[in-house]
């Protein structure tokens, strides 16, 4: 799934704060806790911001679905 969202607080992003798309290419869904983690892939350039050396990283997972989720509702152009 391709989704747009806002990088303030992701990984390789810092406080940097940018309307961006990545694509969710999975989850884990934790049947005792009720909690999914989110899988995505991330192709920001350091022209743009995003700095692999500094916790960024192309493929991503672990990550709760609400924390994605404020990271895609802070960009409200599209939601998944």
């Amino acid at each position: 799934m391709i989704t747009g969202l806002y990088t303030n607080g992701m990984p390789g992003w810092g406080t940097y704060g940018a309307n961006h798309i990545v694509t969710i290419y999975g989850y884990t869904f934790n049947s005792s806790t009720g909690q999914a983690t989110l899988s995505y892939v991330d192709t920001g350039s350091e022209y743009a911001g995003h700095h692999y050396n500094k916790g960024g990283a192309y493929f991503n997972s672990g990550y709760a679905a609400d924390t994605v989720w404020g990271w895609v509702s802070s960009d409200d152009a599209q939601v998944w």
